[in-house]
């Protein structure tokens, strides 16, 4: 079951079920049915793959981003919640509602069925998927809603999602989210997620914004005086609830016991394929596309 955590920006919302979800895009090209890819000089034709991997990793950010190349459309289940329940005069939309203002959870079987509707409306288009399946009754249901070409997991190593997740900060005006973390561990170089024009990872000169006691900054001048939303932020960032340190080490054990079955599942059939990420986005996206270009 996923619980949406209120008092979020919905440009982003919160997820509870062991992860954060976010974005969504567009609609293209192609894997053939099976699951091989015909290489072209573009991308592979209606592929229908899923994204898998711990709170932190990267899911949404490289989906979105891979799906904006390839044209293809990115499905993430948190927008896809958001967009009912702000959007939808429907009957599954009143159903979903009562747990999100209660702040419980939303049954997974409401999850399913907005899931399989958000899949038939599709019809035979590719998509890219973040955020389901979360158990392996799901990952067997979808299934028998579509077939999946491939179950793509993305790792990094424990701590390095420690650092990524508590160093990650949002505006609550215009929802935008940035990661403060400058990764050097464990053979990674990960540089940070930033506003334009911030100088936090500026050597020798960084910026001069509040920082709390990890050193993370607690406003930023460049996002106050760039930000390109209707209304000008006000520069000041927060901390979900999620990212907290203790809540953080929770999500990434209740990850590592819900997700082993998951992709028992779909390495059996034939279907998982893994990505260690070891660089920052710009360094993998490339890499992470010739993957997926092979399977």
């Amino acid at each position: 079951m996923i619980r949406l955590v209120l008092g979020k920006p919905w440009g982003r919302p919160a997820l509870r079920a062991g992860a954060s979800l976010g974005l969504t895009l567009t609609a293209a090209p192609r894997l053939n049915t099976r699951g091989r890819s015909h290489v072209t000089d573009s991308a592979p034709s209606s592929p229908r793959v899923v994204f898998i991997g711990a709170p932190g990793v990267g899911k949404g950010t490289y989906a979105s981003r891979l799906a904006r190349a390839w044209q293809v459309p990115h499905i993430s289940v948190g927008d896809v919640v958001r967009e009912t329940l702000e959007h939808g005069d429907n009957d599954l939309a009143r159903r979903m509602a009562p747990y999100v203002k209660r702040g419980e959870l939303v049954p997974s079987e409401l999850i399913d069925e907005l899931v399989q509707r958000t899949l038939r409306a599709r019809g035979d288009a590719g998509f890219i998927l973040d955020g389901y399946p979360r158990t392996l009754e799901q990952a067997q249901q979808l299934d028998r809603v579509t077939c999946i070409d491939s179950a793509l997991v993305l790792t990094l190593p424990r701590e390095v999602l420690l650092t990524k997740l508590t160093a990650r900060r949002y505006c609550r005006r215009c929802g935008r989210t940035f990661n403060f973390a400058n990764i050097r561990q464990h053979g990674l170089h990960m540089p940070p997620l930033l506003p334009p024009y911030c100088r936090y990872a500026d050597e020798p000169r960084p910026c001069d914004c509040r920082r709390d006691a990890q050193g993370t900054p607690l406003d930023c001048a460049a996002l106050r005086e760039h930000c390109t939303f209707v209304e000008r932020c006000g520069g000041v960032l927060s901390v979900r609830e999620d990212d907290t340190e203790s809540v953080v080490r929770h999500r990434l054990e209740v990850y590592e016991r819900e997700h082993e079955p998951i992709e028992r599942y779909y390495a059996s059939r034939g279907r998982l394929r893994r990505f260690a990420l070891t660089g920052g986005v710009q360094e993998m996206l490339p890499k992470l596309q010739g993957v997926m270009l092979r399977m």
